[in-house]
């Protein structure tokens, strides 16, 4: 007897339905039971495709088929019970079918899907029956979702594991030339208006934007859709400097370019000029110490985070962002509160949960997944220095007055004062930050 799966045939002889074997439960009740596990949205998907392939649920259109006796009558074929099921359970899921990973399997999916259609079509073609019409519609939905989820899924990038190099900030142009500045509820001072006004001037060919609140949280939802934790936790943070903070880092990696905090001035050097010339092709991401000279052999070094020059998807900034994430879950579950209940005094020192220590930590722990930095090797720089990717600033470039030089050197053999922090420190406060 020749089956559902086979080829079609205009034949005259007649199968009784009775000799139809009901299609095999197994694999429709342990994905079933996997969709359960899930998600709420699964369960229903699960539960409508069980139903709609038991035997009883196709009786009638089976029984249909069988009065024409156009179509071959049998089970539905093995590969439409798996795919159903798989099918559902992307709409329901999507992030565990990454289409950059998978692009077998999403070929493989297409192929089913296109090949059920064609069926159901044919199967249209050859028969008056209005429950034809339904599977048919049925089908045309399945493939059309398919479809979707391939486009809108087949651009976005892998982000684990970590590229795993030191150098593995991705080759292209120079860092782009884009300055991000975050404005708060209350809007820029006239010093603010004033500092950020050295930097624009003085550098005309450069874009700039500057983020409020809401275009923030869009730029998030837009750009990070795939990764729903993150989009989550920022979301819901009530915090404002730990969403500053985390906003910076993912501008960067997803774009690129300075950031610049508002209360940073330029000191007359054309940013082109930061880089020297013989690190620009090398360098992916670009940091500066806050504290470094004149500290004792023994001080808490860390990067500024005011200043951040960055090629997109540096594997460093991508550290920063994971680090913070680990540290938030872990906040949540110490406080046993929800994300939105985290405040200012359950996060502890912000400079080391979203600051300058995560981002210096950070750093070096990305870096050293793939060399070893000794120490003495990147403290009391008076030059750039490259290390890796990485290219590290002297002191004197983004924070000359937390620095103490003395008369250790002559100034003039010094690499250039580039910005000026001024410390307004807006953050401060019992709240984190302007609300």
């Amino acid at each position: 007897m020749e089956t559902w799966s086979g080829r079609l045939a205009f034949s005259p002889k007649k199968v009784p339905l009775s000799a139809a074997p009901a299609p095999s439960a197994t694999t429709l009740s342990s994905l079933t039971s996997a969709l359960t596990r899930t998600g709420p949205l699964a369960p229903r998907l699960g539960a409508l495709c069980g139903e709609a392939l038991t035997s009883s649920a196709l009786a009638p259109w089976r029984a249909s088929l069988h009065r024409d006796s156009i179509v071959p009558v049998g089970p539905p074929p093995p590969f439409l019970r798996v795919f159903l099921p798989l099918w559902c359970f992307w709409i329901a899921r999507p992030q565990f079918f990454p289409v950059s990973s998978h692009h077998v399997g999403v070929v493989f999916l297409i192929a089913l899907s296109y090949a059920a259609h064609l069926h159901v079509a044919i199967m249209l073609l050859s028969s008056r029956l209005q429950s034809a019409a339904g599977l048919f519609t049925l089908s045309t939905l399945c493939f059309i979702g398919i479809l979707y989820h391939v486009w809108s899924l087949s651009d976005r990038p892998d982000y684990e594991p970590l590229l795993p190099s030191a150098f593995a900030t991705p080759p292209g142009p120079l860092i782009p030339r884009k300055i991000w500045y975050k404005v708060g509820p209350k809007g820029l001072s006239a010093k603010m208006k004033n500092w950020t006004a050295s930097c624009l001037e003085a550098n005309p060919h450069y874009e700039y934007e500057f983020m409020d609140d809401m275009t923030g949280d869009v730029y998030v939802v837009t750009n990070f859709a795939h990764r729903p934790d993150i989009v989550e936790h920022y979301l819901y943070l009530t915090v404002p400097i730990l969403k500053a903070d985390m906003l910076r880092y993912l501008l960067l990696w997803n774009e690129g370019g300075i950031w610049s905090d508002l209360d940073v001035s330029c000191e007359g050097v054309p940013i082109d000029d930061w880089i020297p010339t013989e690190h620009k092709a090398q360098a992916g991401l670009v940091v500066g110490w806050e504290f470094d000279v004149g500290w004792g052999s023994h001080p808490l070094r860390q990067f500024t985070s005011w200043t951040i020059m960055s090629k997109p998807r540096s594997p460093h900034i991508w550290q920063v962002v994971e680090n913070i994430m680990n540290g938030l879950k872990a906040k949540v579950k110490e406080h046993n509160v929800t994300i939105a209940q985290l405040d200012r005094p359950m996060i502890g020192d912000i400079v080391d949960f979203t600051g300058p220590r995560r981002l210096t930590r950070s750093i070096f722990q990305s870096l050293e997944k793939n060399m070893t930095i000794p120490r003495d090797t990147v403290y009391n720089l008076l030059k750039p220095k490259l290390v890796g990717d990485v290219l590290i600033m002297p002191g004197y470039s983004f924070a000359a007055s937390s620095n103490k030089y003395g008369n250790m050197t002559d100034k003039a053999n010094l690499n250039p004062k580039l910005v000026k922090h001024h410390y307004a420190g807006s953050w401060k406060n019992d709240k984190g930050g302007e609300l």
